[in-house]
């Protein structure tokens, strides 16, 4: 996180971002444990192969065998995320704002199944699945605010736009049948059997007007108004904006003068009025 004032502090840009890298090792092994048959030894009498359910027993899997068959099928995920902006100091208390907003996610994992005799449990083909997947958020919003202070009159108003983008690409493949259950050698290419593969992307926009007011007198008396305009790329192009309107009142009673002595025991009481129209995006892209 960083700030930098230039033109005699009229100018401030910055920006926040974090970025991480996450590794975890895919394995659901305490359901399997819990459902497992206590009487299923871990191994085979000789000590090398795995314990596993016979005939009128339930078809759970030996978790020491998942535990141990699964250790190197991890994920690798990567996240860069945060904010750049710029702050402005116009004329007569005007402040223009444009911030952008990013999430970048890289999810990238190759795992493998191994075979295995697991007592009527059987898998006698291996596998590697190959699955790569990338999202990218990005928020640019630009606004003009408005600050007067004047007595016991304040003044705060906001107008702008919003422009959100959210994109994401998924990939899919594997393939059958290894020689050697290897982690340097448990590549596609190095397959001989059944190949398969997926794939999918996606977009969804939204596009807003924005303006919102906040007036107080005296810090009692309190009048807010929002108006957005939203437009969404999951509606058709004869209904994708929409209008919603919001507004409210307030009469703060714990700062009248002729009422503080009764309401000793509130430390801030307020009465509130509001209503507002809000709209609902969330949905399929193609719905």
């Amino acid at each position: 996180n960083s700030d930098y004032k230039l033109l005699n502090n009229k100018l401030t840009i910055g920006e926040n971002l974090s970025i991480s890298k996450t590794k975890e090792v895919q394995a659901d092994i305490i359901n399997a444990a819990l459902q497992a048959v206590p009487l299923i030894p871990v191994h085979t009498a000789d000590g090398v192969g795995w314990g596993g359910p016979v005939a009128g027993m339930n078809d759970r899997q030996n978790p020491v065998r998942v535990l141990e068959d699964n250790k190197q099928n991890g994920y690798y995920y990567i996240r860069v995320f945060g904010n750049f902006f710029a702050d402005l100091k116009l004329f007569n208390h005007f402040t223009f704002r444009s911030n952008f907003g990013i999430d970048y996610g890289n999810f990238n994992s190759r795992n493998w199944q191994k075979k295995y005799v697991s007592g009527y449990l059987v898998n006698d083909v291996n596998k590697v699945i190959n699955t790569q997947n990338q999202t990218v958020n990005t928020t640019w919003t630009n606004t003009l605010d408005y600050k007067l202070f004047k007595g016991a009159h304040k003044l705060d108003a906001i107008a702008g736009t919003e422009y959100f983008v959210a994109t994401a690409d998924f990939f899919n493949a594997s393939r059958e049948d290894f020689v050697l259950e290897d982690p340097d050698y448990m590549y596609l290419d190095a397959g001989a059997g059944t190949k398969d593969n997926s794939g999918s992307g996606s977009k969804n926009v939204l596009f807003s007007y924005i303006a919102k007011a906040n007036y107080s007198y005296d810090n009692k008396y309190l009048l807010s108004g929002t108006l957005r305009y939203d437009g969404s790329s999951r509606f058709g192009q004869n209904s994708r904006f929409g209008l919603f309107p919001a507004v409210s009142a307030a009469w703060r009673l714990s700062e009248e003068s002729f009422l503080k002595e009764g309401l000793a025991m509130f430390n801030e009481l307020k009465l509130r009025f509001g209503w507002g129209k809000t709209g609902n995006e969330q949905i399929a892209n193609n719905a």
